[in-house]
Order: structure tokens, then C-alpha cells, then sequence
């Protein structure tokens, strides 16, 4: 078959879908009834209505799966600014929100609040970087910014990065995933139904174990990231409603004396609360260690904990893995400048709003829990799941957790993809469906094992934020820009007029754009800032994860 690649129609472009030769030597309409664009979309069209035929052999069946699949990576419709906010929103909370509480206990209420503003402040800069990155080099993907900047060797090093990475955000999403389904079925099943559950081997790894076939494998196959904004405005409500239930809880007990604010997870006077991970703390066994003790801290704090409080903020605005599949969406539709104006303002609202989320659930859950928000879990299953308002914010960030796990993969995949075909070729000819599938269920399966096997996630969160991510999320972009910077005379402009399909004024226009960016006189300055501070940041993390090794 052929391509046919673009019908101009007043009004619009569209994309024609593929034609047989026969069909275009013979002058056929992609439009008319007969081709094989109709023909196709027929295909499309009783797939989604359930109605295919039982005549219908393997192969025609395949097709329809196939075109169901097929990625739209060329198509017109225009990626609008709110499916940006809400996948890069999505991937920046996802469980950083659960363990934050722990922020304002190390370094109190006002200290942890302003790192956690500097953590936001610091990653929109950095995604900026990354996208003047982008620009200044012509490149669309993380790995292939590597290989412009270091070769082969580049390129290596940003895919076992990345891999390692985002590896390691997966499974933070799985650990609690799994503890918070099986708290929400313990509740919300009677004393009965849940011995029946467990004696036929219910338990959290059975749960994960459903929660990974039934939601989170169908929603990792699919082939664009902007097809799962709908999931991301589902987690971000669930978000946001965690956000007012833990600020309501606070202020509904603001008068309440410490004695009486048991921590749920912590209360081992009820025996549907007990978890089978707390049997290794002896102190869970005395009843007064579910009750907070200690009084406000506002500011302070030892520098261990300090450098601890770096590890866990470092983990939680981690969407930089998403920036360049969003971006590289966003070009198949619209210029250079257009595109960087659009991932730097959503970028800008993503952080603002994540670091208003997280000051609130962080102070709100410490000045109710105090130095218990370190203890248990996470600050969710401190709040008693009997209250109403309670269970259903535990489904819902069962809910936040399967819809931004696929947001990372989504990165990783196409990074794995990498090692088989180049940058070029995926652009052209997107992988075939059964490499979609297989590399997908891969990279799924590792990390579900590690998840079953690890039953806190602040162990993962402390090794994460103290050894890699730091590296990841400034010290690499940093290296990349710096590179990217002594590299733009010649290069990047050439790059980019050899991919660029339009026309001679607006390729004038995007290399003005470019000149602009590289005619910035604090270019080189905010470069090497954002080094210095990644790798201060990356000396403390690994510091506070010895000292936190050291006392466990």
C-alpha cells in the first residue's frame, strides 16, 4: 500500500488513511465508498459498536484491532493547552502527594512549605531548559537530545537513565496501590466477606495483581498520551478532593486534643485496622503510639532530616519524562514557537498548582498527625476509611494511581523502542501492534514483581530521590542545555529546516525564534545555576539516604 499523506479541504487539513496502488493508479477517491479509506473506517466503525461478524477470519479481525490501536501521531486536530495541564498535572502529584506530610515533620510547617515552592519553582526551569533544549537542536525525544550532544555514548547513558528512573516511579505507584485497595475492601466488605477473601488468598498482592489486568495494561496500550487526558481529569479531581477532605479533616479537628487524634493505621485496638506490614514495629503494639505527642514545629529540624526532605521532594515533581512525547504530539500539528510557548505555559500552571496542592495536604496532614505522618504509610491511611468521605478518597487515589502509571510508561516504552529502531524510522512508521504489546507487558511485569515484593514506599522513595532522580531531573537537563548551547551555531538550524514540512516564511519565522532563544544573555548563567544546584541537591540526597540506611 501507499500513502497518501495530506487532503486539503476548506477549512482544514485531514489525514487521508492508506489506499492500495490499484486504487490510486486507477484514480479513486480516498472518499468514495470503495476505497480503502471507507473501507477502513467502516472497519473502525463496527469494531466500536461490538459488531463484527463470526464469519470474519483472524486475519480482518486483527485489521480491526490494529486500526483500533493505530496511532494518530500525523493528525490535524490540535492538542488543546488543557490535555497538556492535566497529563503533565497528573504525572507531577501522582504519590508524592501521599508521602509529603512527612516534609513538614523534618523541617516544619513553614520550612517544608517553601522547599516545596522551591521544588516546584525549580522544575518548571528545568522543563524549560529541556524544551530551549529541544528547540535549539531540532530533537524530539530524550535519547535523541543525548545523541546530539554526546554521539552514541549520549544516548546511552540518557536511555539507562531514564529507564532506571522511571522504573522507579512505577513502582511507587504500585506499592501503595495495592495497600490502599486492600484497606478500601476491608472496609467496605463486612467482617464475614472479608475472612471468606482472605481464605481463598485475597490479599494487597492479589488486589494489584487484578487492579494491573483489568485497569492498568488496557490503559498502557494506548498509542498517544494526549488520548488519556479524560483519565488524568479523573485523577486530578480525585486529587483535589483529597486535597479539601484532608483540609476539612483538619479544620473539623482543630480543637480536637492531641489524645484524641488516633492515626487509623496505627491503632491496633481494632482488628479490622491492622496491617500485616506494621507487625515489624514493636512500638504498634502499645495503643498510645497511634496518638501524636509532640507539639507544632514550624521551622528547624536536624540536617539529616533536611537532606531527607530533599529525597522525597525530589520524587514528587517528577514529569519530565513526559515533556518530550507531549511536545513531540504537539509538533505533528503546530510550529516550533507555538509548541514551546505551549509546554512552557503549561508547564507554569502545572507547577503552580501542584505546589498549592501539596503545601496544603503536607501542613494539613502534619499539624493533624504530627510525627505519626512518618510512621504510618502515608498520610491516607492515617484518616479512619469508617467515614464516608474517608473510603471514597481511598478509591480515588486507587484511582490517581492507575491513571498516572501509564503516563510514565508511555516514555519508557518508546525509550525501550529506541534500542530496535531509530528516531527517524518511529517517526515515519510507527512500531507494529505486537511490539506495541510486547514491549508494554515487558516493562509492566519487572516492575509488578518488585511492587509485590516491597511493602513501603518510603523505602523506594528515599533510594529514588537520594540516588537517581536528582541526576535525572537536574543535573542531566542541565549537562544536555549546556551542550546543546556551544553546539546551536550550524547545527540546529540546519535540523530543523531539514524536517520542516512548511512553508519558507514559516521557517523564517521558527529560526527567528531559535536566534532568539540562543541570543538570551543569561543562557549560559541559567545553565550552570540549575547544574550547581543539582548536583548540591545530588550530594545532600545521597547523604540523607546513608544517614536514613544507617538508622534503619
Amino acid at each position: 500500500k501507499a500513502t497518501v499523506s495530506v487532503l486539503n479541504w476548506p477549512g482544514a487539513r485531514h489525514q487521508v488513511d492508506t489506499m492500495s496502488a490499484k486504487e490510486i493508479s486507477a484514480g479513486v477517491s480516498p472518499t468514495s465508498p470503495g476505497s480503502a479509506a471507507a473501507v477502513r473506517f467502516g472497519h473502525l466503525r463496527s469494531a466500536s459498536l461490538g459488531m463484527c461478524s463470526a464469519t470474519k477470519t483472524v486475519r480482518e479481525i486483527r485489521d480491526d484491532v490494529s486500526v483500533l490501536m493505530e496511532p494518530y501521531a500525523h493528525s490535524e486536530r490540535p492538542i488543546r493547552l488543557m490535555s497538556v495541564v492535566l497529563n503533565l498535572l497528573q504525572t507531577a502529584l501522582g504519590v508524592g502527594i501521599l508521602s509529603l506530610a512527612a516534609t513538614c515533620q523534618y523541617t516544619g510547617v513553614v520550612g517544608g512549605s517553601l522547599l516545596l515552592c522551591g521544588g516546584g519553582f525549580l522544575a518548571y526551569h528545568v522543563v524549560k531548559l529541556m524544551s530551549v533544549s529541544m528547540v535549539l537542536s531540532g530533537t524530539e525525544s530524550y535519547e535523541g537530545l543525548g545523541e546530539f550532544c554526546y554521539g552514541a555514548t549520549g544516548r546511552v547513558v540518557v536511555q539507562v537513565t531514564l529507564i532506571f528512573a522511571s522504573f522507579l516511579a512505577l513502582i511507587c505507584f504500585l506499592v501503595p496501590l495495592k495497600h490502599s485497595l486492600f484497606d478500601a475492601l476491608r472496609h467496605l466488605l463486612s467482617y464475614e466477606s472479608m475472612q471468606r477473601f482472605q481464605d481463598i488468598g485475597g490479599s494487597p498482592n492479589l488486589c494489584l495483581a487484578m487492579a494491573l489486568v483489568g485497569v492498568i495494561l488496557p490503559l498502557c496500550m494506548k498509542r498517544r498520551i494526549d488520548s488519556l487526558w479524560f483519565t488524568s481529569l479523573v485523577g486530578v479531581f480525585f486529587d483535589l478532593y483529597f486535597l479539601v477532605m484532608s483540609f476539612a479533616y483538619f479544620l473539623s479537628n482543630f480543637n480536637t486534643p492531641l489524645e484524641e487524634r488516633v492515626c487509623h493505621e496505627l491503632n491496633t485496638t481494632d482488628v479490622h485496622t491492622l496491617h500485616h506490614h506494621l507487625a515489624r514495629d514493636a512500638a504498634a503494639s502499645d495503643a498510645a503510639a497511634s496518638t501524636p505527642h509532640s507539639d507544632l514545629l514550624w521551622i528547624g529540624g536536624s540536617f539529616a532530616e533536611f537532606t531527607r526532605t530533599l529525597s522525597i521532594i525530589a520524587c514528587s515533581f517528577v514529569c519530565h519524562s513526559s515533556v518530550f512525547p507531549i511536545y513531540r504530539e504537539l509538533r505533528t500539528t503546530e510550529n516550533v514557537p507555538a509548541s514551546f510557548q505551549k509546554i512552557t505555559q503549561a508547564t507554569k500552571i502545572v507547577m503552580a498548582v501542584a505546589s498549592l496542592i501539596y503545601v496544603i495536604v503536607a501542613a494539613s496532614g502534619y499539624s493533624m498527625f504530627r510525627e505519626l505522618s512518618d510512621k504510618a504509610s502515608s498520610i491516607l491511611a492515617c484518616y479512619d476509611p469508617s467515614d464516608p468521605a474517608v473510603i471514597i478518597c481511598y478509591f480515588g487515589m486507587c484511582v490517581v494511581l492507575m491513571c498516572g502509571f501509564p503516563l510514565i510508561l508511555y516514555s519508557v516504552r518508546y525509550c525501550a523502542a529506541t534500542f530496535f529502531y531509530s528516531d527517524e524510522a518511529m517517526k515515519e512508521t510507527p512500531i507494529s501492534l505486537w511490539m506495541h504489546v510486547g514491549l508494554t507487558v515487558v516493562l509492566v511485569a519487572p516492575v509488578a514483581v518488585v511492587a509485590l515484593f516491597t511493602n513501603r514506599l518510603a523505602i523506594v522513595m528515599t533510594v529514588g530521590g537520594g540516588v537517581c532522580l536528582p541526576f535525572f531531573c537536574f543535573i542531566l537537563p542541565a549537562v544536555l542545555y549546556l551542550k546543546v548551547l556551544r553546539l546551536q551555531d550550524g547545527p540546529a538550524c540546519l535540523a530543523l529546516l531539514e524536517t520542516e514540512s512548511a512553508s519558507a516564511a514559516e521557517n523564517s519565522r521558527n529560526i527567528a525564534f531559535m536566534q532568539a532563544l540562543s541570543d538570551d544573555p543569561w543562557r549560559y548563567t541559567r545553565g550552570h545555576v540549575m547544574l550547581a544546584i543539582g548536583l548540591v541537591i545530588q550530594i545532600l540526597s545521597v547523604y540523607g539516604t546513608v544517614v536514613a540506611a544507617t538508622q534503619s
